[in-house]
């Protein structure tokens, strides 16, 4: 595979949420099955094995994801970044195995409770889920975004599959589901990069240092957002119940898709930033992001926040229509997490690393004291409150970061400039594909 720069950070967007609308539809298309197959109580079940699996993630993968498409954005060697990141995923499996293995041992066998059978479940699909959000990065630094989002997707329609075919085992059934979802794409990722494990190399001690040390500091911001958005599940879920839980996680995963397109574009910001020598093009395209996903999901919004009354009990079942308050609680933190992801993803792609790990490392302090006190006080529907509260606490503390570096305020209002500026690209776009001048992006 080549190390290709032919689509630009537009292109790259436009792509992403072409897949995010996919990804959409494969991701209700689960939460509905696994609300009428399993119910709340297995819905629950669901969120808290993925909250686990996704704070494991980044404290399993070094950052060899974010390093990856930094090192290559850089210019660093392709075979040398592959090399790093399938030495690593082995020493995985070998932990996640362990893991496994000692749960069982302990038990004498699979065990009952929620907790042990999740933490074992999650031991064993820990290695694949890494593979597959380090070979993610990889792409991306190669600028490949069409298989980028081609991987990412994957795994949302076998776990579809999956839940079709085997929730009917019952409520922990979903566990399998999760792994397998993670599993068969990862496997099939292995094979098709089988070839090229010819040309591998083993990676210098110089490189490792290098992109560990990167890779740990920046996955440090994404270890924050991930926290922020399952810690609030491991912290209730004794207050609150299994079952609560499955009505958080339902008006959870509304606001989080309407987020998607900001939390993509988050990533695509992260190449074009490390890419970008001098700064000025993605700081200018930085902007133009903000604005145009503020005024996109503020729509959204609005639409989701007028039928939702009857979109939840009628497509998830009447058991789920508790969660109606809760998502229309949650859905401000979709605009304040899209932006969130583009402003600190551009700073992180300029090496400004500690500001955002201060922006989130105090947003997970206030999570930590606010949520189990909400839970006990008001329920999951303070805990929603809370989810809010804390992003956008992170929200400002990015944007002094950002004035502070690169000298100038973030404007937030879509105004008629920009309108001409996505204009005149979008007919650039055109007459370059009609084989007509165009001016540079």
């Amino acid at each position: 595979m080549s190390q290709g720069r032919g689509r630009s950070f537009g292109a790259n967007i436009l792509i992403s949420f072409a897949f995010t609308g996919l990804m959409t539809g494969l991701a209700f298309g689960n939460s509905i099955i696994v609300a009428r197959m399993v119910g709340t109580e297995g819905r629950g079940l669901y969120a808290l094995a993925v909250a686990v699996l996704g704070i494991g993630i980044p404290l399993a993968n070094l950052g060899l994801s974010f390093s990856s498409t930094w090192a290559l954005g850089q210019g660093r060697s392709l075979a040398e970044v592959s090399s790093l990141n399938h030495l690593w995923n082995a020493l995985l499996l070998v932990f996640g195995a362990g893991v496994a293995g000692a749960g069982v041992w302990w038990f004498d066998g699979l065990p009952e409770a929620e907790w042990p059978l999740v933490i074992i479940a999650c031991a064993l699909t820990l290695p694949a889920s890494v593979y597959l959000e380090n070979t993610r990065g990889v792409l991306l630094g190669m600028n490949q975004v069409v298989r980028y989002n081609v991987v990412a997707a994957s795994s949302t329609a076998v776990l579809l599959v999956a839940n079709l075919l085997l929730l009917g085992w019952g409520p922990e059934a979903v566990l399998l589901t999760l792994g397998i979802a993670y599993w068969l794409p990862a496997v099939l990722v292995l094979i098709a990069h089988a070839p090229h494990m010819l040309s591998a190399v083993w990676p210098r001690r110089e490189f490792v240092d290098e992109n560990v040390r990167y890779g740990v500091k920046a996955t440090g911001s994404h270890l924050i957002e991930v926290l922020l958005l399952r810690l609030d599940y491991l912290l209730v879920t004794p207050i609150v119940g299994i079952a609560a839980v499955g009505l958080f996680s339902v008006a959870d995963q509304i606001a989080t898709v309407l987020a998607w397109g900001g939390l993509i574009a988050g990533r695509m910001m992260l190449a074009q930033s490390a890419a970008d020598r001098t700064g000025d093009q993605s700081r200018r395209k930085l902007g133009l992001g903000v604005r145009t996903l503020l005024l996109v999901v503020a729509l959204g919004a609005l639409g989701i926040a007028a039928t939702g009354w009857w979109v939840i009990p009628v497509v998830f079942g009447a058991e789920f229509a508790p969660a109606v308050p809760g998502m229309l609680i949650m859905l401000p933190a979709a605009l304040i997490r899209g932006a969130n992801a583009l402003i600190s993803s551009h700073l992180i792609g300029r090496n400004v690393i500690r500001p955002v790990l201060v922006a989130g490392g105090v947003s997970v302090a206030a999570m930590l004291v606010l949520a189990p006190a909400a839970a006990l006080a008001v329920g999951w529907l303070g805990v929603a409150a809370v989810r809010v509260l804390v992003v956008a606490v992170q929200l400002a503390i990015n944007v002094r970061a950002y004035r502070r570096h690169e000298g100038e305020a973030m404007r937030w209002i879509f105004d008629r400039d920009d309108f001409n500026a996505l204009r005149n690209w979008v007919r650039a776009r055109l007459q370059r594909r009609a084989g007509g001048p165009s001016e540079p992006e």
